[in-house]
């Protein structure tokens, strides 16, 4: 997938602008997120608005509460999309987060689990925040 959009990032003829979260906030400030029914998001790119939108108090197990509507019409872009928002794909993070978690052994004498190497607790806790 990481190939996928260093295609759409590098192509000379995209027209793909990523929407920074900070701008996604400030878009958000003063919306009452529980009224909302439904989404529209007209170039949805790869979902830069929907995971702020999904991060939001109105989530249930990390489902929207409310309909969105995305479109977009790059097919790289739409690829990257529903990937990102796939059930395969909570099911991969999933899976990885167990991974992780199997590497630590369990310390009878401390009665602790072992740490988990830097990288392996950057990477669990990338994962764990994209799961919520």
């Amino acid at each position: 997938m990481n190939n996928v959009l260093q295609i759409v990032e590098n192509e000379q003829t995209s027209e793909f602008y990523p929407t920074p979260k900070s701008i996604v906030e400030k878009m958000l400030e003063g919306i009452d997120l529980q009224r909302v029914k439904t989404v529209l998001e007209p170039s949805a790119g790869k979902g830069d608005i929907l995971r702020v939108l999904a991060s939001k108090d109105n989530t249930v197990y990390g489902r929207i509460r409310f309909d969105v509507d995305c479109i977009e019409l790059d097919t790289n872009l739409r690829q990257i999309l529903k990937y990102n928002f796939s059930d395969e794909r909570r099911r991969e993070i999933i899976h990885r987060i167990e991974e992780i978690k199997e590497k630590r052994t369990w310390n009878y004498d401390t009665r602790e689990y072992s740490e988990l190497s830097p990288s392996d607790k950057l990477e669990l806790q990338t994962l764990e925040l994209e799961n919520e």
